[in-house]
């Protein structure tokens, strides 16, 4: 039942304004600067509230010795008082414990944590950029250099045979880049048109 509240009351906040559901106050005091501060710290809270209720119980607000035992003239209601007194003083002692351990937490172990967290998310970011902007130059590289293995075969008067050994061998360095660069493609398609159309002459020869 505390799920589904919860549920609901966050269904209220994040609707928008003309909904049926929509509470308007609910929403301003969820977003009060006080719930902001107690959300900061609320997860530090979280880890070791239930540690501090066990040290509180075990070893700090201990019932008497036969506290719980109905005799000499004590009632069973004057049991469940005493029950609600000492259950209410583990109560505010856990919440002032928590409270104080989770500010402490938070300051210096969360908030540096995150700070190093961001710190070596930014380190691999700038790695990983560097290293795609090494490997576009690399395939800047490769082009420059197929291109001038293009222009070196184009411009010299070879005989078929060796003109078919250059293309090929052209066409062997551009399919090892084709997985890095996705539009050498049609230059690899050109070059095998003009292979296959060599190949086809010199059979007719």
């Amino acid at each position: 039942l505390s799920s589904i509240a919860a549920a609901v009351l966050m269904l209220t906040c994040l609707v928008p304004d003309d909904h049926p559901l929509h509470l308007g106050f609910m929403k301003s005091f969820f977003s009060s600067p006080i719930l902001q501060w107690v959300g900061s710290i609320s997860y530090c809270s979280y880890l070791i509230h239930f540690r501090i209720i066990q040290e509180l119980t075990l070893y700090y607000i201990q019932p008497p010795e036969g506290a719980f035992e109905i005799s000499d003239g004590r009632t069973v209601e004057d049991v469940f008082r005493w029950l609600t007194i000492y259950f209410a003083k583990i109560y505010v002692a856990a919440i002032v414990v928590s409270f104080l351990a989770s500010m402490f937490l938070h300051h210096f172990i969360e908030l540096p944590g995150i700070g190093v967290k961001d710190a070596i998310v930014k380190w691999l970011c700038q790695v990983i950029e560097e290293n795609q902007n090494t490997n576009q130059s690399n395939v800047a590289t490769d082009k420059r250099s197929v291109k001038q293995n293009l222009l070196l075969v184009s411009g010299k008067e070879m005989d078929p045979e060796q003109t078919m050994e250059e293309l090929q061998t052209v066409l062997d360095d551009l399919r090892l880049a084709e997985r890095e660069n996705f539009e050498q493609k049609v230059k690899i398609q050109e070059l095998e048109e003009e292979l296959q159309s060599l190949r086809n002459g010199k059979k007719k020869a």
